[in-house]
């Protein structure tokens, strides 16, 4: 059984979610064919890599805390 939760409550197939993925991911790596046809913000359509975004971003507002939240839990089936 797969389970995902946004803000602690479960996906809504009403609702269009907007997500950051590496390049790896985003051509459909790991097995993630569906979002090979995703619309993209930033990234593939450019010439420029994700992570030079996420480095300017770093670099313009600091550095950045960061803490073990436990996101991805397993599911017993």
């Amino acid at each position: 059984m797969i389970s995902v939760k946004v803000g602690g409550k479960p996906l809504s197939l009403d609702r269009t979610y907007t997500l950051a993925v590496n390049e790896f991911i985003a051509a459909g790596g790991d097995g993630y064919a569906m979002l090979v046809k995703a619309p993209r913000l930033v990234g593939l359509q450019t010439s420029e890599l994700l992570v030079n975004h996420v480095v300017k971003h770093l670099s313009a507002s600091g550095q950045m805390s960061g803490a073990v939240e436990q996101r991805v839990m397993p599911v017993s089936p």
